[in-house]
């Protein structure tokens, strides 16, 4: 019997052969449908990860754009007045210019509310609030969140901005706040989230999760979800990933339904490397209705398989069909063949990275979308070009032998191992890219499928995060303090040049050996080492984050005075420590020769033209000399020590002034740093009698005193405002930016409200300067802003031949009716009729609002000439109370 008619015999009587067929069918079919569900979900994912990516940008923009604001609003002269009715009205019109500011605020150096939008915050106590303290001790922008139940718990209430205040000495001021609400913040995420399922309709609902860097829940779509949630405590896949900062997608179980979902998860940047604004944004679809249109066509597929099935089984009952049942198992075959190179093509297609085939001379076969946007050729273009044509030189001339070398020999460099290399791209554009190669046969032909990916963007953040790493490492090593970086439990880790010129050990000799063994006294061991014990046991440290003296003792074993400060740094690798410590000896000796020339001090003082006092740490007087006594009209019989003035320093005072010498008092007593302020005494006469007080904190072994000087400063604040009252005609001409500021805080003295002239006559100034002598566009400006360049270019636009000699010339003309002035550059002038209104299209810029504010706020008329290059401002005089005017120009200086 021949083999064909055996396995004819066998295939037309028994069920073996059947469901063998079957099963390897099912088998099939199943592995195809389970590779395409994967694959429909993955690229679910990376549009998932898309939308959060998109998210996380739009809410990193407005975090920058809010930043950029709050310095400005800081600057600005409204708030550095002590008319809180001024600041009041500020605030309503930086908030009508800006609407995504739910509320305002302005404190004084106390962190009491002198003026916000919301009415309800006027004399509030807000100094123990994280966002005045931050701004207080570290003289810089600050962003924090603010949830609804705490620090630690709670979904999203708000997000706050503060930034200092300071005088014209640089001191502390006060602070002021902005707010953005919820509110904003949902409306900013769904609208992306909208925007983002207009485009996908295939993914059914999409849902979002905001978190905050901990894990914590502050935005959902979810409205069962509660607000304490911290998902990254509930073992949340997502949400543990998204901490760790990369982009990406996780197929997960929701915690809730229990049913698989596909999470698309990125986080924000924040702004100024605050942990507390770098949120992780979740986007996620329900896997079922991801697949919901391929199970449709899966039902398809299986009645088409049963109907094939039920031929299969006819034709083998059938014997005497077998030809016509041959023809439809060939004619369904070559359906499915089709099906899956239909898929296949699908899948090269959508691909995000590029996909390239080569035959065996090099020739290119085949070019994806993906390889289309990588190297900027069309697919019609790359097809039988020489793939070496992607390749900078030497590659390109060498490849070709690579691939020669590897025919003839079979050794490979790149197939089937992957490696990093370089593109080039039409333009002749190169960028870093990974490549992987796996060779086939096809028709007897030997050909290569290369899968390229971009990685322009992974090698910039390598190189940022080595650069960062070298600019941490300068700085520590460049620092005048001693800095010491220890591990968890006081082992030291780190050790700087400076640490090795005050201790006397070098790095290698002290690394890993505890603190206590090196720098610590041996009288102070034991207690240091309990104090590490119970800061690792309960989280608490009484010298942490303080500025403490104490005892350290070098290699030698001198012991000498030291100032100290440690800092706990909770990182992703354990609990970290690092110590500051700078020697004080020498200031140490310098109190001691002070003291030992007290004496002789007083004894001077007495001849000297200013008041000389010192207090103590409470304020009480120690001493006064003559010019002091003098000041007070205090006889000479009464003595030098406050006779007739019980109490604090600061009855010295005038009431409305106390507030701002008692500030800075407070300042000093935890700086350590000088006091300087000009205020009024509080017993002046008719007339206020003004001062300039300076104080110095001393500290011996009596404790902390305070030496201070007062200065009589009456007639020169009084001849600076009168003066500006007699200008008729001048004529003025400056070329910097600082030039500029100082000349319009004087010739606002000239104007009846001196504080809105200034903010208007400083824009102007500037712009003469900024945009009219050195040529900035206001899109050159807000790209400069954007990329931290604006004073750098400032600076190179200053130094170049062709703008040394151009100035911003300023003619002031008075008469009994008016008062005009006529700024001109020596620009090539602008179109200025765009800025002379507030935009509410610029509202959100940084930048481009100073013409049309000082059009608003400072002047009767304001005309620009020419080609803009001159501008004329004037106000009426008619009915203004000159005496009056006078006196609101010496409350003002």
């Amino acid at each position: 019997m021949s083999f064909y008619t055996w396995a004819h015999t066998l295939v037309s009587k028994g069920t073996v052969v059947l469901a063998g067929v079957a099963t390897g069918a099912a088998l099939l079919g199943i592995t195809g449908l389970w590779l395409v569900e994967q694959e429909l979900v993955a690229r679910a994912g990376e549009s998932l990860v898309l939308a959060a990516t998109g998210m996380a940008d739009k809410l990193d923009a407005m975090l920058r754009e809010r930043d950029g604001d709050i310095e400005i609003i800081a600057a600005a002269p409204q708030v550095h007045s002590d008319d809180a009715v001024l600041i009041a009205r500020h605030l309503r019109s930086v908030q009508a210019a800006y609407p995504v500011y739910s509320r305002l605020a302005v404190t004084n150096r106390a962190g009491r509310i002198v003026a916000s939008t919301d009415g309800n915050w006027v004399g509030q106590d807000f100094h123990q609030s994280s966002w005045f303290q931050a701004v207080r001790q570290a003289p810089r922008v600050h962003a924090e969140t603010v949830r609804e139940s705490g620090a630690s718990a709670g979904q999203l209430r708000a997000v706050v901005f503060s930034a200092p205040i300071n005088d014209t000495n640089g001191a502390f001021f006060g602070a002021i706040m902005t707010e953005v609400d919820r509110t904003t913040w949902t409306r900013l995420v769904d609208e992306s989230i909208n925007q983002f399922s207009a485009r996908t309709e295939n993914f059914g609902i999409v849902r979002y999760r905001v978190l905050s860097h901990d894990g914590a829940l502050l935005l959902t779509f979810e409205p069962q979800d509660r607000s304490s949630l911290n998902l990254r405590d509930m073992g949340l896949p997502s949400a543990a990933k998204v901490a760790t900062g990369r982009s990406g997608y996780v197929e997960e179980e929701h915690l809730i339904k229990h049913i698989p979902v596909v999470t698309g998860y990125a986080r924000m940047k924040g702004v100024r490397s605050l942990p507390t604004l770098q949120w992780g944004l979740l986007v996620r679809a329900e896997r079922t209705e991801v697949l919901v249109g391929l199970r449709s066509v899966l039902a398809k597929i299986a009645l088409v398989g049963v109907a094939g099935f039920v031929l299969m089984l006819a034709l083998l009952m059938w014997v005497r069909r077998s030809q016509q049942h041959e023809q439809k198992l060939a004619a369904e075959a070559a359906r499915r063949l089709q099906d899956r190179e239909s898929q296949l093509s699908a899948v090269v297609t959508h691909a995000v990275d590029g996909i390239i085939s080569i035959d065996q001379a090099g020739r290119i076969l085949s070019f994806n979308p993906a390889a289309e946007r990588l190297f900027g050729y069309s697919a019609d273009e790359a097809m039988g070009r020489n793939v070496s044509s992607l390749m900078p030189e030497p590659y390109q001339s060498e490849h070709d032998g690579y691939l020669e070398k590897y025919l003839r020999t079979g050794v490979a460099m790149i197939i089937g191992q992957g490696r990093e290399v370089i593109g080039r791209r039409r333009d002749g554009s190169t960028f870093p890219m990974d490549l992987a190669v796996s060779e086939m046969t096809v028709d007897g032909q030997r050909c290569f499928t290369g899968i390229v990916r971009d990685i322009t963007a992974r090698k910039v953040a390598e190189r940022t995060l080595r650069e960062g790493e070298m600019r941490h490492r300068a700085v520590i090593e460049g620092a005048m303090d001693a800095v010491v970086l220890m591990d968890g439990e006081g082992h030291i880790i780190g050790w700087n040049r400076r640490a090795v010129e005050i201790f006397g050990w070098s790095e290698e000799e002290v690394l890993g050996r505890a603190l206590d063994q090196t720098i610590v006294p041996p009288s102070l061991r034991e207690a240091h080492r309990n104090g590490v014990a119970k800061y690792l046991a309960t989280g608490v440290g009484p010298v942490l984050n303080r500025l403490i003296e104490h005892t350290a003792v070098r290699k030698d074993g001198t012991e000498f005075p030291v100032e100290l400060t440690i800092v706990p740094l909770q990182l992703e690798t354990g609990m970290k420590f690092s110590a500051f410590v700078r020697d004080i000896t020498a200031r140490k000796q310098m109190v001691e020769q002070l003291n030992e020339r007290e004496t002789f001090f007083r004894l001077l003082s007495d001849h000297l033209p200013i008041g000389v006092f010192e207090i103590d740490h409470r304020g009480s007087c120690l001493y006064g000399n003559r010019m002091w006594g003098s000041l007070f009209k205090l006889s000479e019989k009464s003595g030098r020590c406050c006779p007739g003035q019980s109490g604090s320093w600061l009855q010295w005072f005038h009431p409305d002034d106390r507030e701002k010498v008692e500030g800075e008092w407070e300042r000093t007593r935890n700086t350590f740093d000088r006091v300087a302020v000009e205020c009024r005494l509080a017993e002046g006469g008719e007339e206020a009698r003004w001062v300039n007080v300076l104080l110095w904190p001393m500290a011996d072994d009596r404790g902390v005193r305070y030496l201070g000087t007062l200065e009589d400063i009456t007639e020169r604040k009084r001849t600076v405002a009168h003066t500006l009252t007699l200008l008729r005609h001048g004529r003025f001409e400056l070329q910097t930016l600082t030039e500029a500021r100082n000349l319009a805080e004087l010739l606002a003295y000239a104007f009846p409200d001196a504080s809105r002239a200034q903010l208007g006559l400083t824009e102007l100034l500037v712009n003469g300067v900024e945009h009219g002598n050195l040529g900035i566009s206001y899109a050159e400006k807000s790209a400069l802003l954007d990329q931290g360049q604006f004073e750098t270019e400032l600076i190179r636009r200053s130094a170049l031949p062709e703008h040394r000699n151009k100035r911003v010339h300023i003619t002031v003309e008075r008469t009994d009716r008016n008062l005009a002035m006529t700024i001109r550059d020596d620009g090539s002038g602008f179109d200025w009729k765009p800025y002379l209104d507030l935009n509410h299209e610029r509202a959100d810029e940084s930048h481009g609002r100073g013409i049309g504010m000082a059009k608003a706020i400072s002047f009767d008329q304001l005309d620009f000439q020419g080609c803009g290059n001159q501008v004329v401002v004037s106000v009426l005089l008619k009915g203004v109370d000159t005496d009056s005017w006078l006196e609101e120009e010496r409350k003002v200086a």
